[in-house]
């Protein structure tokens, strides 16, 4: 049989393909014109029936007649509007009818509608009259002053009426006019009217007939309050085509088992309902040929109980908003349940987020279109313009000018019917993820034991998930254990529901849908239940059983219960009940404990106490606002001038490259130098500017401090200014392009540290030089901090940091202040020290804080001979390859000059136009090509192995690492974009399709390999070079398929990850290889295991991992204006500074061009600055929590935004971090950062959702991280700094957290979403969880 076929005692009976012909008939303009055609026909035939009694089709329209002329007399006129405050009966058919006949539209009110609603609408709908009966008006009237007629008490004057019919030329009435306006429920928490027009009703009953062929046979049940429009589809179905419509009494209406008997009493043959009503009826129903079903989804199982021969049972599907039913399925036994096809007149179409056709297949929003749509909503035209939009599908416009956006999730089947997927703006969000319930209450109803199920949320501290069901009870009781074992196995642990209970039966609307906001507040924990609960044996498992009871709202609890497979914990419960551990009980516990030591029993036995420890912490330590008062008013007053003044100063050093440049330029436009002479000027200013500002930086330093010594002075003091302005022109003087060469020994020498012979710094983080102690022989990896200085309450500490001969320290590890490493000692990588720790000789220690562990290296042969040779060779390298980047920029330069002269000479701009949108692709290009022939020709795909520093080798390995390094400068807006795993291929690395590289920190290509679909978020270090014993290593480092690398994390040489897998932010693998297993979820340094994480989900395939076509070439568009924006930026400065700087020269001259330029610069650089403001307006306007796909366009904008941010904005306030001035300027762009706050850095993402108190200190390479990518799902929210809380370097601060006033967080340490750190205390740790004392800091 034809998949449409209808089945049936209905021959011919199919569903419609989708059509765009109307069938309205030409004489019949409004809805009851179609029952008067009736009536004149089938006069006699029952209209109406009642138990017993009935209405003919000329008894009720006469009645009917009667009334309407009744309302026109008292004043209801054409296109008014009037309330029905009946209960169902044929008294409320009756007025439905007359209003109509009046030419007056009908406002349904269910009379159970509280009295608010009931005043609400009557107020809103401006009704000319109520109608009611006397058993109703008392409520009648208490909502409403204005006319009422009291039907059953009023009828003799209304009998007094005549019989005949109003005209159309009496009533003026047309096909346009409203029919009725029926109220939903409206997001607000207002219901909105939607108006319905009598051409739409006409249409829908003509359409929806040609798949029912009601005729005057049928005996059609009305059971839906007219409040709802299926009363509109039962009513009129039978009125327009002389069949008899049976009104139930209303104690019936809702009683299955009553419905049931009523069905089968009465003969109905017609029976339109809600799939949870119909599950309440255990009778059969003989006599119904067609059952229809609407309003929820239809469950397989419904149609296996009532799909039968004899019995048509269809899926209808329609908003109010699209009059009744604009879908129909034909529903049987051994097919899938979708919502069929379009009726007659609909379009259906699945759109994407840009309103384009989605693919065949793929899922998007359902729009519909045609004759069924309403007006709009009454009185909200921007709601109705926001619901109602202009139909972007050109061919059918002329059928449909409009399309109403339903909020569905839909996709079509490859049988061509609609597949119904859920809500997208009603879906609720548990813990920030999208959640549909009917997924959850499709695996409840599997039980044999549940009847039905429904889901809903609840606010317990946070919302969570309470499941309620009626159960069979002929089965037995619920298994509980059963429906939580099948809920986990098939579902996310975010969807598995915290409560179940079972209830007799379940609230339901006058439409018959379960009515989900009368359901009982949960009671029962859906929790493991065949367990022993055994109770606390001491008072330490008493307290901590307090606490997770009330975490959890979980109760009874065993302390031997699992916090994870027993109670349903996760990630951010657990960060949570952490959090509730150290307020309350005053523990030192971190979320690696709940890990760990996951139940009560062992928790309590593994947690100290640390109260005391806290309350001394707070009585020694002062307070950041009491140390900025203690200061001079002087002091305050002038500190912060004196820094403004030495921006002037500092630009002076740090831009003489840029006065020489333009004076060449301008030399050059007098005809002073000729272009040869000119590139040959460049080419030794790109020589030796760097080295200049080098010995410039060296020279500042002691001139201005002298020698540094271990100890503590107030910042923005005296002291301050000296150490800020010092510490301005070093980070200016780029020294990290020294690291790894023996030329990095020779600047640290230079500015006072102790250096031995042989030693590898291959860092360039180090401040207080003369602290500094590096013995013979030592090893300092990548990106490792051995500042000697940190700044919190208030004060600016510094602290000595001593290397014995032949240690070792690996990569992004910091060291505190007043630490000590013994000869020969190791620290990890990842690994902090802290103040005060020392590493006895030949002891190894990893992890954050740093414990007792043993670290491999490979035993090496290395040799000293010709290491001045080789040093030698690095500092030829170095010129050539700053030459080489500089010559890539050149194209560009030379675009710009080209664009200034043609404007100087010729009067004409397109050259500079072409210039500004050609300047960040073209600098991109340049750099790519040129460090891929580099490659290609220095460094192709070496053998892994561990090699002597002083080689050819590794000559050529910096130098390859030293331009993907300068890429994180020159070609910045390029990483996260779809154009960067290309480049990396041509690198050599091995990038599997549709794998995504964030702004990854450090990776080394040769030996990278990525799975397809992987992820790898912002500040990834990966494969660097590990420098050991005069040494360095070279591996592979292997990712997975569909893996997830998170921020800032690290996978040292020679590590690898297996498939669908996830490392954590600021975390590194297990050194044992057990992170190569598949599907294995790690976090923390040292790494542990999460048996249970908080997973994202609620997206579907296409959103995240397989984009369609449309989709991948919208993006590539956004992902070029991340490119070409920076540019546009950055060259309209350039060309701007030249411009001014030019003006300046012709009319001041040289000496007034030179002292100004500094001043220029600054100024070119603040509205670069304003212009990535306005940027993020444009795009982003103001941020707020979200949770999106990876392919939507609100990550693609943001990370646009974040681009020109990363590249313009951060460049042009590096002068200004640690001074004040920094904070109004982030303020702009929607930061919260209060007063006298000290900012070292400014790694920030989605501004508005940052949060910093007064006198807060956030340290160098700090991160304040608002968003996550886990699972390829962008969520993001707040982060927040209370006042004078202080994050030390390197340290990560996850979204939802806060840090309550005066809270410390230690160098290179975590704290995870959702922590609260109480107030004056201090943690380490990654992630946090090591308390850190009084006595421990310097």
């Amino acid at each position: 049989m034809d998949d449409r076929q209808a089945s049936g005692d209905r021959a011919g009976a199919t569903l419609p393909e989708p059509s765009c012909v109307e069938h309205t008939p030409h004489d019949v303009a409004c809805l009851h014109e179609l029952f008067e055609r009736q009536a004149d026909k089938s006069s006699d035939r029952p209209a109406v029936i009642r138990g017993s009694q009935s209405l003919s089709y000329r008894e009720l329209d006469e009645r009917a007649n009667q009334l309407a002329r009744y309302l026109r007399l008292q004043g209801v006129e054409t296109g008014d509007l009037v309330a029905l405050y009946l209960d169902r009966s044929p008294t409320a058919i009756v007025a439905l009818l007359a209003c109509l006949k009046a030419g007056a539209g009908y406002v349904p009110i269910d009379p159970i509608y509280p009295p608010e609603r009931i005043r609400f609408i009557l107020e809103h709908a401006r009704v000319a009259a109520v109608l009611t009966e006397e058993a109703l008006l008392t409520h009648a009237m208490g909502a409403y002053s204005g006319r009422i007629v009291t039907l059953d008490r009023d009828w003799p004057r209304v009998a007094g009426q005549p019989t005949t019919r109003p005209t159309r030329a009496e009533t003026g009435i047309s096909g346009d006019a409203l029919a009725y306006v029926i109220y939903t429920s409206g997001t607000t928490g207002r219901p909105k009217g939607v108006m319905t027009e009598h051409r739409s009703v006409v249409h829908f009953v003509s359409s929806f007939n040609e798949v029912c062929n009601v005729t005057e046979a049928d005996r059609i049940y009305q059971g839906f309050s007219l409040s709802f429009d299926g009363s509109v589809e039962e009513i009129w179905m039978a009125l327009a085509h002389g069949a008899s419509l049976i009104v139930p009494p209303v104690e019936i209406a809702r009683i299955g088992s009553e419905v049931g008997r009523l069905l089968n009493d009465s003969g109905a043959t017609v029976f339109s309902t809600v799939p949870t009503m119909l599950s309440t009826i255990d009778a059969e129903l003989p006599s119904v040929r067609l059952l229809i079903v609407s309003g929820e989804v239809c469950t397989p199982d419904v149609v296996r109980r009532w799909a039968r021969p004899g019995c048509r049972m269809l899926n209808v599907y329609g908003p109010t908003e699209t009059t009744v039913n604009a879908t129909v399925a034909e529903c049987l036994p051994d097919r899938p349940v979708t919502i069929g096809r379009p009726l007659t007149g609909y379009l259906t179409y699945i759109l994407d987020e840009s309103l384009r056709p989605v693919a065949d297949g793929a899922s998007g929003e359902l729009y519909i279109g045609g004759p069924g749509l309403a007006r709009g909503y009454f009185d909200l035209p921007e709601l109705t313009a926001t619901h109602f939009i202009p139909n972007p599908i050109v061919e059918s416009r002329a059928m449909s000018s409009r399309l109403y956006k339903t909020g569905d999730l839909a996709r079509v089947t490859e049988q061509g019917t609609i597949d119904y997927l859920g809500r997208l703006d009603g879906q609720v969000k548990v813990r920030g993820f999208r959640v549909e319930l009917g997924e959850i209450e499709s695996v409840l109803r599997e039980d044999p034991a549940v009847v039905m199920a429904v889901v809903t949320v609840t606010d317990r501290g946070g919302p969570q998930l309470a499941a309620y069901v009626t159960v069979e009870p002929s089965v037995g009781p619920l298994d509980r254990d059963s429906v939580l074992q099948r809920l986990r196995s098939r579902l996310p642990d975010y969807m598995v529901p915290a409560y179940l209970d079972v209830l007799d039966e379940f609230p339901t609307l006058a439409s018959g849908k379960v009515e989900r906001r009368a359901l009982p507040a949960p009671v029962e924990p859906l929790v493991r239940g065949s367990r022993e609960i055994v109770p606390p044996g001491t008072d330490a498992e008493r307290l901590v059983l307090g606490v997770w009871e009330r975490a959890l709202k979980v109760s009874p609890i065993s302390v031997t219960d699992n916090f994870f497979t027993d109670l349903g914990g996760h990630s951010l419960l657990a960060a949570q009940t952490v959090s509730a551990l150290r307020r309350d009980l005053g523990l030192e516990v971190a979320v690696r404990d709940i890990y760990q030591w996951p139940t009560i029993e062992d928790l309590a036995a593994h947690s100290a106490p640390t109260t005391v420890a806290q309350a001394s912490d707070v009585a020694s330590r002062s307070s950041s606002r009491a140390t900025f008062h203690s200061l001079s008013w002087g002091t305050r007053l002038l500190v912060p001038l004196l820094q403004a003044i030495s921006i002037y100063l500092l630009s002076f050093v740090t831009s003489w490259q840029l006065i020489v440049t333009v004076c060449l330029v301008l030399a050059f436009l007098a005809g002073w130098v000729s272009i040869p002479v000119g590139v040959g000027l460049l080419a030794a200013l790109v020589v030796v500017a760097h080295p200049v500002t080098l010995l410039l930086s060296v020279a500042a330093k002691w001139l201005l401090i002298g020698r540094y010594k271990a100890g503590r002075h107030p910042i923005w003091g005296w002291y301050y200014l000296r150490w800020w302005l010092v510490e301005r022109l070093t980070a200016a003087a780029n020294p990290g392009s020294l690291t790894g060469t023996p030329l990095m020994n020779v600047y640290f020498r230079l500015m006072g540290a102790k250096v031995g012979a042989g030693a590898i710094i291959d860092t360039p983080y180090c401040c207080a030089f003369d602290l500094i102690q590096i013995g013979r022989g030592a090893a300092i990896g990548a990106d490792t901090h051995i500042l000697g200085y940190r700044v919190e309450d208030g004060m600016l500490l510094f602290g000595r940091v001593t290397l014995g001969d032949g240690c070792y320290v690996g990569l992004h590890s910091s060291l505190g202040l007043n630490t000590r490493m013994g000869k020969g000692s190791r620290l990890g990588d990842l690994s902090l020290l802290e103040d005060g720790a020392e590493i006895p000789d030949g002891e190894s220690r990893v992890g954050s804080p740093a414990i007792s562990a043993k670290i491999d290296l490979p035993r090496a042969r290395h040799s000293g001979r010709w290491a001045f040779l080789y040093g030698c060779g690095h500092l030829i390298a170095l010129v050539t390859l700053e030459l080489l980047v500089g010559l890539a920029a050149l194209p560009v330069l030379a675009l710009v000059v080209a664009g200034v002269v043609q404007v100087v000479l010729q009067g004409v701009f397109y050259g500079l136009v072409l210039a500004l949108f050609a300047a960040g692709p073209l600098s991109d290009l340049s750099f790519c090509l040129m460090s891929a022939a580099f490659r290609a020709v220095v460094w192709r795909r070496p053998r892994p192995g561990t090699y002597p520093v002083c080689s050819l080798l590794y000559l050529r390995k910096w130098s390859a690492d030293f331009l993907m390094g300068a890429s994180r400068t020159a070609v910045l807006p390029l990483y996260t974009t779809l154009y960067l795993p290309p480049w990396l291929r041509l690198l050599g690395a091995r990038v599997g399709a549709r794998a995504e590289l964030s702004t990854v920190s450090q990776i080394s290509p040769e030996g990278l390999d990525i799975g397809e679909e992987s992820f790898l978020a912002d500040g990834v270090v990966i494969g660097r070079r590990r420098m050991f014993d005069g040494c360095f290593q070279i591996d592979v480092n292997r990712i997975g398929r569909r893996t997830f690398v998170g921020n800032n994390a690290l996978m040292p040489v020679g590590a690898s990850l297996g498939p669908h897998s996830l490392l954590g932010v600021l975390s590194t693998p297990p050194a044992d290889g057990a992170a190569e297993g598949e599907g294995m979820d790690w976090l923390g340094s040292p790494a542990f295991r999460l048996p249970s994480r908080q997973k994202v989900g609620g997206f579907r395939d296409d959103e995240l991992f397989r984009p369609s076509r449309g989709t991948y070439a919208r993006r590539l568009f956004v992902d070029g204006i991340r490119i070409v924006a920076p540019g546009i930026i950055t060259t309209s400065g350039l060309i701007g500074f030249l411009a001014a700087a030019y003006g300046i020269y012709l009319w001041l001259g040289i000496p007034a061009l030179v002292l100004s330029l500094p001043i220029l610069s600054f100024c070119v650089a603040m509205l670069e600055y304003l212009a990535v403001v306005l940027m993020k307006l444009l795009f982003m306007g103001r941020f707020r929590p979200v949770v999106k796909p990876l392919w939507s366009p609100y990550v693609w904008l943001n990370e646009a935004v974040n681009g020109s941010y990363e590249t313009v904005a951060v460049g042009a306030l590096s002068s200004l971090l640690g001074t004040p001035f920094i904070g109004p300027l982030l303020r702009l762009l929607g930061c919260k950062v209060g007063r006298r706050v000290f900012l070292a850095s400014i790694l920030f993402s989605e501004f508005d959702l940052i949060e910093i108190g007064d006198h807060a200190a956030i340290n160098l390479g700090a991160v304040l991280q608002t968003h996550l990518f886990e699972d390829r799902i962008m969520k993001s929210s707040f982060v927040r700094v209370e006042d004078e809380c202080a994050i030390g370097n390197h340290a990560v601060v996850l979204y939802d957290t806060l840090l309550q006033q005066g809270s410390k967080v230690a160098p290179l340490s975590l704290v995870m979403k959702g922590e609260v750190l109480p107030p004056f205390s201090s943690w380490s740790g990654i992630p946090i969880g090591s308390r850190v004392t009084a006595s421990s800091q310097p």
